[in-house]
This record gives structure tokens, C-alpha cells and sequence, in this order.
């Protein structure tokens, strides 16, 4: 199970380093990421439900771009919960 969540943590960096280049078009990001049918469905759903990406549609064509938070996470500054699973309590 925990090889599964790396999995997924890696295709929400590859997504995000995308976004990071710039807006895209979600059939852009389709074609420059290794992902596919339900892998990118969910990685897209990822980064919209936790606030990594936002969402706007523009004549009729959906964009994804990288939020302040996301380029957060892509630095490392929000790294933080690996070591809170492993703690007896919150101080």
C-alpha cells in the first residue's frame, strides 16, 4: 500500500511541474504527461480537491494552472505530514 501512495504522490509532482511552466489546457496536460484514462482523471481530481491547481474554462476550453500552494508543495515547504504520522502526540 505504501508503494501505492508514492505512485500517486508522483504523478500529483509530475502534474505539478507541468503547471508550474505555465497554463494549460487540459488536453495539453494530457499529451505531456505519462498518464492516462483514470490515473489522469484522478491526479487532476487530486490537485483540484486539495487546492494544488485551480480550474477555469475559457472560450469554451478548460485550463489548469498551479496555485500558490502548489508551488509550495513543489518546493518542499509543505512537507510536513510525512512526520506526523509517526508521532504519539501533538507536540
Amino acid at each position: 500500500m505504501k508503494k501505492l501512495f508514492g505512485i500517486f504522490r508522483m504523478w500529483t509532482y509530475q502534474a505539478l511541474t507541468e503547471l508550474s511552466k505555465g497554463k494549460k489546457s487540459v488536453e495539453e496536460l494530457k499529451k505531456s504527461l505519462p498518464l492516462y484514462g483514470s490515473a489522469f482523471d484522478f491526479t487532476i481530481s487530486v490537485l483540484l480537491s486539495t487546492g494544488l491547481a485551480k480550474r477555469s474554462i475559457e472560450g469554451g476550453v478548460e485550463y489548469l494552472e498551479i496555485t500558490d500552494l502548489g508551488k509550495g508543495y513543489l518546493t518542499g515547504i509543505i512537507d510536513w505530514h510525512r512526520g506526523l504520522h509517526h508521532r504519539k502526540g501533538w507536540w
